[in-house]
């Protein structure tokens, strides 16, 4: 329909926006995506435009929010079931913990995220070793 259509559109753009630094244009852009998919119910679409958002915040620093919007984006994975979802969130959340310097919350989150790789044939799962073995094996 029109409205999933320009959802998607929104998303993607707002990403573009991100990804060339236009922070204030990509947040406005991904809050009406969001907007719009909240108003169908489309609960995939929101977890990922919520994890635009959530980078979004990462890059500015705001690190409080940007783990607030993850949070959310992974329940919403959870939810739905969306293993690989959860894996690439619990990732970024990991990134977000070191930002606000907590290490172990970091480690905490990448040692499940792990597994759960690893059991699903995940891509991420070498990075998350990685990630992992920077942090050290103290934890």
């Amino acid at each position: 329909n029109d409205k999933q259509a320009t959802g998607l559109v929104l998303y993607n753009l707002s990403f573009a926006q991100m990804m060339s630094d236009e922070f204030d244009v990509a947040r406005t852009t991904a809050e009406k995506g969001l907007d719009l998919f909240v108003s169908m119910g489309d609960q995939r679409s929101q977890a990922q435009i919520m994890w635009t958002l959530s980078r979004i915040d990462q890059r500015l620093q705001d690190y409080q929010s940007a783990k607030e919007k993850g949070l959310v984006s992974l329940k919403i994975c959870e939810e739905l079931g969306d293993k690989w979802g959860r894996i690439f969130l619990m990732q970024h959340l990991g990134e977000i913990y070191l930002n606000m310097e907590q290490p172990e919350d970091a480690h905490s989150i990448w040692h499940q995220a792990l597994s759960f790789a690893k059991e699903n044939k995940h891509p991420l799962a070498a990075s998350l070793q990685e990630r992992l073995d920077n942090l050290g094996n103290h934890f």
